[in-house]
């Protein structure tokens, strides 16, 4: 159902993902597809986001393979965003050369700051996320899975997330 929702409408599925967490499924169901519908919100985030230079025909995802989500996110490779198809892979603590999008497993500041780089967009999970200097964090509230973003940082690595993401979120740093 959600392959079918992220061909048609890509800014409904991102609404899709979101009322599915809030729905109150039973929290068996929520555990068995979470990782579907962080894939599907990673997606349609990374299409709220301009990146600086985009030039390129990909759009490098790389993903700290010790995520709960890591299968279902690298299942995002070729998708489109816009006219680049997204390319996953996954890394080695501390190897991010070649990322564009860094997906990491917990909230360690150094290990964020790291990651950080002009033109890099870092997410990963957890309510401490942002503040570590993380770009976007997805953060579970209750059976709900919604998302914070650090515009300072995104601004920082030069990204512009679009305002209508912004008004989704469920926390915005400045």
């Amino acid at each position: 159902m959600l392959t079918l929702i992220l061909r048609r409408s890509p800014h409904l599925a991102l609404v899709a993902a979101l009322l599915t967490f809030a729905s109150g499924a039973p929290a068996q169901a929520q555990s068995r597809d979470s990782g579907e519908l962080k894939a599907a919100i990673v997606l349609n985030i990374l299409r709220f986001v301009d990146f600086p230079g985009n030039t390129e025909t990909t759009l490098d995802l790389c993903i700290d393979p010790r995520i709960e989500a890591s299968r279902q996110i690298r299942a995002l490779t070729n998708q489109r965003i816009g006219k680049r198809a997204i390319r996953t892979r996954s890394i080695a603590s501390g190897s991010f050369a070649g990322c564009e999008v860094v997906y990491l497993a917990g909230n360690n500041p150094s290990v964020i700051r790291s990651a950080q780089r002009q033109g890099r967009l870092v997410m990963g999970d957890g309510p401490r996320f942002v503040d570590a200097d993380g770009t976007v964090g997805l953060v579970k509230t209750g059976g709900q899975v919604r998302f914070e973003i650090n515009l300072g940082q995104a601004s920082n690595n030069r990204l512009r997330i679009s305002s209508r993401l912004v008004r989704l979120a469920a926390r915005v740093r400045r």
